[in-house]
């Protein structure tokens, strides 16, 4: 028996994460086999704040034979693409692209309604706020992300006219950037 006497209080066990936002960097990828089905698992690793240097795996089921399953993940990997600044995103041909790619991850467990067992997803993808893509990480980043609300194109209305306004039947969410 060893006498160990490590205070784990602030330890994170390998691979846990608290819901949050975070820094990471894609470090590997690696084809996996569940259930008969194919998939694409991605590493991540956090690059900065408390929890740098923790884990976090990503599992894409590309091939899926459930199309649903296919589409869902088909747009995870191009949310992947678009946030680490990949040269094409609308086209992936290798796995290995994304390998050294950085971005901001957000993480929500939710529990499921099937079998009642806890999961933690990545919910949202967005690049580093700062980070040039071409450059080394910065350790200065910031830890949290805060997405920035898309505002409308300011158009001038003519000075002759007077501006129009939004029908009755035209509300506020009918506009993208007001979703």
């Amino acid at each position: 028996m060893a006498n160990l006497d490590c205070d784990l209080s602030q330890t994170v066990a390998f691979g846990e994460l608290p819901d949050g936002v975070y820094n990471v960097k894609i470090i590997k990828d690696e084809l996996k086999e569940y259930n008969g089905q194919k998939c694409l698992t991605l590493t991540y690793k956090v690059i900065d704040g408390p929890y740098k240097n923790t884990y976090k795996f990503e599992d894409l089921k590309l091939w899926h034979e459930n199309p649903e399953f296919k589409r869902i993940d088909r747009g995870k990997l191009k949310g992947i693409a678009l946030a680490i600044k990949h040269p094409n995103p609308n086209y992936i041909s290798n796995s290995s692209e994304l390998i050294g790619g950085e971005m901001t991850i957000k993480l929500k467990t939710t529990i499921s309604k099937t079998n009642g067992k806890s999961y933690q997803n990545v919910t949202s993808r967005s690049p580093i706020k700062g980070i040039d893509p071409s450059a080394e990480h910065n350790s200065a980043m910031p830890e949290t992300f805060e997405p920035q609300k898309q505002e409308a194109p300011k158009q001038e209305a003519p000075k002759e006219e007077p501006q129009a306004q939004p029908s009755e039947a035209q509300n506020d969410s009918d506009f993208p950037w007001s979703k």
